[in-house]
C-alpha cells in the first residue's frame, strides 16, 4: 500500500497488468481485483480506468492501435449498465451487460 501511494505521488507510470501465461504465476486473478486494489489504495476511479486501458497501451507502445474506441483501432470492450466513474470498479461485475472482442459480441 505504501509503495503504491509513493509511486502515485512521484508520478510513476502505472498500468493494469498480469503475469498471465507465466508457468510460475499460478492461477490468473481477475483484472477486476487489481482495479479494486488501485481504487482502495487511493487512485481515482478515472485513473483506474485509464490504467486499465489507455495507460497500459501507451506503456506498451500500442496506443495507436488499441485502448480507445476510434476508427481503425482494434476494439475489445465491455458494455456496462452502471457507470464506473460513479459506481467504482464494482460496475464491471455488477453492471456487465455485454463483452465484445475485436468488435464482435462474445457474451
Amino acid at each position: 500500500h505504501d509503495a503504491f501511494a509513493k509511486a502515485m505521488k512521484i508520478g510513476t507510470n502505472i498500468a493494469l497488468g498480469s503475469d498471465a501465461g507465466s508457468a510460475n504465476f499460478g492461477p490468473h486473478p481477475a483484472a477486476f481485483l487489481e482495479m479494486a486494489a488501485m481504487e482502495a489504495y487511493g487512485m481515482s476511479k478515472e485513473q483506474v480506468l485509464r490504467c486499465a486501458t489507455l495507460e497500459a497501451a501507451r506503456i506498451l507502445g500500442l496506443e495507436k492501435t488499441l485502448a480507445t474506441l476510434e476508427a481503425g483501432k482494434r476494439a475489445d470492450f465491455v458494455v456496462l449498465d452502471k457507470n464506473p466513474l460513479t459506481e467504482g470498479v464494482c460496475a464491471f461485475t455488477t453492471g456487465l451487460h455485454a463483452v465484445y472482442k475485436q468488435g464482435e459480441l462474445v457474451e
